[in-house]
């Protein structure tokens, strides 16, 4: 039986692909929405008690 390729060694033979445009806009779209709705919650647990009372 032949020995599996290790993930090192083919990682290390791929070559360095550039992100394109559309891999940019959804990486960025992803951490805007996800820091967005971290402050949005953060506030929203702030403000909680003082609604309730």
């Amino acid at each position: 039986m032949p020995e599996d390729p290790k993930l090192v060694d083919e990682l290390q033979k791929m070559e360095y692909e550039p992100l394109n445009s559309a891999e940019k806009v959804l990486i960025l779209t992803s951490l805007g929405l996800g820091l967005g709705l971290l402050v949005v919650f953060v506030i929203l647990t702030r403000l909680w008690p003082a609604l309730h009372s």
